[in-house]
């Protein structure tokens, strides 16, 4: 049974049910997809096989539609049904990427969203790819426009980084990215292994709690543009009436693709689920059930309420 579970790394009996670390990739993402699988197969300390910690916790990839970021690394634990807990989200962004989100407003968007996530944004990585020097080094382009581009990616780097609290790693190439997302996924093993806990380990370490910096707070939530205000339509491409229950769905805590699936496979509509639910309650959903490594399964609990608590309230 699928669940989340806050401060995951507290009990450290918690650690040694964890028997998988999955690499979740946006199923957009398809070179990057096939770049780790190579690795994943071909590097012999990535392996799931032989003595020790490999052959204790596996390393896994899945390609599958993701709400937010380009992958997402996550721990699970299948010792009572299944628990999963997302440890890492990682932007994947190329130069080119990084200056056209900040052009049409997705950076704005996305660094919105991300930062709306339980997890700390230390936890979240944008990962940014290409050489920015030689990016540029295009005859064609005026030194003006050069010199404006490199520094507008330089900006949004550091903006990254000191204002908004994420975590940005440089790398020069898709090969290098999905050799560090498979570096991570690793070492995050040998991490369980030896018991070593994150730097931070609650899931509401976003959250505003010092009640001494009263003033500043509210400064900051006062500069804090409001979500209608940066959310753009830019992937309206990618949204369809066959997928969009599912992302609505995601967007709720605790709610994985898998669940969100299972779920719009049965009612089809968002609608349709709000129906049900004020009509038969939670026996609607505690019916469902999917298939994982060829065991029946079922919505956890926690999942259920947070839907109650989101679609019938």
């Amino acid at each position: 049974m699928k669940k989340r579970f806050n401060d995951f790394f507290i009990n450290i009996s918690l650690m040694e049910n964890i028997s998988e670390i999955q690499i979740c990739i946006d199923n957009r993402e398809r070179d990057l997809h096939t770049q780790i699988q190579y690795y994943l197969d071909s590097i012999e300390q990535f392996h799931n096989s032989g003595s020790g910690v490999s052959s204790k916790i596996q390393l896994s990839i899945v390609s599958t539609p993701l709400a937010i970021g380009d992958v997402i690394i996550k721990l699970i634990d299948k010792k009572d049904g299944i628990a999963e807990k997302e440890e890492l989200i990682i932007e994947r962004k190329s130069i080119s990427d990084l200056l056209s989100s900040i052009k049409d407003g997705r950076y704005e968007e996305q660094s919105y969203r991300l930062n709306g996530t339980s997890l700390h944004n230390h936890n979240i990585i944008y990962l940014v790819e290409g050489n920015i020097l030689t990016h540029y080094h295009n005859k064609y382009t005026s030194n003006t426009n050069k010199n404006n581009d490199k520094f507008t990616a330089y900006s949004a780097i550091f903006s990254l980084n000191y204002y908004k609290g994420f975590s940005v790693i440089r790398t020069v190439s898709l090969e290098e990215s999905a050799l560090f997302i498979c570096n991570c996924a690793n070492k995050l093993r040998k991490g369980i292994m030896d018991k070593k806990r994150p730097y931070y380990a609650n899931a509401n370490a976003n959250a505003n709690t010092n009640t001494d910096e009263n003033a500043i707070t509210q400064q900051l939530h006062q500069e804090q543009p409001n979500y209608s205000q940066v959310i753009k339509k830019v992937k309206k491409e990618n949204i369809t009436p066959s997928n969009i229950g599912e992302i609505m769905l995601c967007q709720i805590p605790g709610i994985s693709s898998t669940t969100a699936v299972v779920i719009m496979n049965k009612f089809h509509t968002i609608d349709n689920l709000i129906k049900n639910i004020k009509e038969h309650g939670v026996t609607c959903l505690k019916e469902i059930t999917y298939t994982n490594n060829d065991k029946t399964r079922k919505i956890s609990k926690s999942s259920i309420d947070n839907i109650i608590k989101f679609l019938a309230n």
